[in-house]
């Protein structure tokens, strides 16, 4: 299997969008606060939110860990599967609605809040 033009069309294209987006915002958008680099100024919807956390949670070493997992260690890997779940219910549930108004940025911020 080769790349065809239009593979490679599609990938400069892809390429460029990207780079475009970059600086853009790079140039016309710069962050002032290190709270608007970190967590965009506290304003951005939930639907950016949340597809970059399932971006970031489907991984390649998830594709190709589960499936690995299943194989070796058959169906005892969905007692995890059911783990994860409830640890995210946990958090979406209980603990990010305790942490969300304190307006912290890191786990760090957590341990110095509660100590005061």
């Amino acid at each position: 299997m080769t790349f065809h033009i239009a593979d490679y069309v599609i990938l400069v294209l892809f390429l460029i969008i990207s780079s475009g987006i970059g600086l853009y915002y790079g140039v016309f958008h710069r962050q002032v606060t290190t709270e608007e680099y970190l967590v965009g100024g506290r304003n951005m919807h939930l639907v950016p939110v949340a597809m970059s956390l399932l971006v970031t949670y489907q991984s390649a070493i998830s594709v190709l860990g589960v499936p690995l997992e299943h194989y070796m260690y058959d169906m005892m890997s969905n007692y995890m599967w059911i783990a994860i779940m409830i640890a995210s219910a946990v958090q979406g549930l209980v603990i990010v609605p305790l942490l969300y108004p304190l307006k912290l940025t890191s786990a760090y911020e957590v341990c110095n809040t509660l100590k005061s």
